[in-house]
């Protein structure tokens, strides 16, 4: 696990690495702060691209699709461990058998979150980033059914499954999917919040399950909180220009102009607090994930299924 894994040489005759090491999800459980910390650590090299989504060959919507491409993320890599987070690898159906032909000793770390906070999260962020129109949380839960039939989905969201706020935050069976394919040896679990209460333990935690030496981090900020778009339109203009330029472009031009745009077309907010009505609906519904969960982890998850965020 140790040594990188080489793919075929390159027309200048250097080796290219690919990765060992995934986070793998889930979405708004912390992945990008994870990241960002662990690639702190000179044992640690993550791609500077954060979610290229590679190996979900079952979602439409991946950023990357053409190996060469892919492969060009880990150029530079120069560390024992290689790695890169997408949050969907855990949701989709492909991800994890692909990394696993290729390396079957990868280590995967994943993310875990009250699903009923997550669903809350994953709304807003489907609406900022432009596959939702549907603001209302209640109405957008109410066309889950008619959206895994793939009717009522909006124009510009290419794969309506991150829609499905139930599914995808269903965290006990994605686990458990997980476990049918690798080795629990390989998987480290990380809870939202303990990188809240003790984000130095967490990163201690994955560089021990990583053999890496421990960095000397003093600070750990939260990146990718809670933002709002200042203009639905420009928004929808990046998404259709990406889209564009993925498809007609044969070489991917990293000019960074469409990151630029959509970073200074964001504003932070506060997200709005979850009405009670809501979070009953939720939690009941999760319920029995929760507690298939809690098999899974040997966690106590009580205070997830309690019908209060006190």
């Amino acid at each position: 696990f140790y040594e990188p894994t080489f793919l075929p040489k390159t027309t200048s005759g250097v080796p290219m690495t690919r990765p060992n090491f995934f986070i793998i999800g889930n979405p708004k459980c912390g992945t990008t702060s994870l990241a960002s910390w662990l690639q702190r650590n000179r044992e640690i090299f993550l791609s500077a691209d954060k979610e290229p989504h590679f190996f979900a060959t079952d979602m439409a919507d991946r950023a990357y699709q053409r190996r060469s491409e892919y492969n060009a993320l880990f150029a530079e890599a120069d560390a024992p461990i290689i790695g890169e987070a997408s949050v969907w690898y855990a949701y989709s159906q492909e991800a994890i058998p692909n990394i696993l032909k290729e390396c079957p000793c990868a280590k995967f770390v994943l993310c875990l979150r009250n699903p009923t906070d997550m669903a809350w999260a994953l709304h807003n962020q489907m609406i900022q980033v432009g596959n939702e129109t549907v603001t209302d949380f209640h109405d957008a839960w109410a066309l889950i059914s008619e959206r895994r039939a793939g009717r009522e989905v909006p124009s510009f969201c290419l794969d309506p499954r991150k829609l499905d706020y139930e599914h995808a935050c269903r965290q006990g069976e994605i686990l458990s999917r997980l476990y049918s394919h690798v080795d629990r040896r390989q998987v480290h679990l990380v809870f939202l919040e303990d990188m809240a209460s003790d984000p130095a333990g967490v990163v201690s935690g994955i560089e021990d399950f990583l053999g890496v030496v421990p960095s000397e981090i003093a600070d750990f900020p939260v990146e990718n909180g809670a933002f709002e778009r200042r203009s639905s339109t420009l928004n929808r203009a990046v998404k259709l220009l990406g889209r564009i330029k993925g498809r007609l472009i044969k070489r991917r031009l990293n000019t960074g102009l469409l990151t630029r745009l959509d970073l200074a077309n964001r504003t932070k907010s506060r997200r709005q607090p979850m009405p009670a009505e809501t979070r009953r609906l939720l939690t009941e519904t999760f319920r029995n994930d929760v507690e298939m969960l809690e098999q899974l982890t040997e966690r106590d998850l009580s205070h997830w299924k309690a019908l209060s965020d006190d």
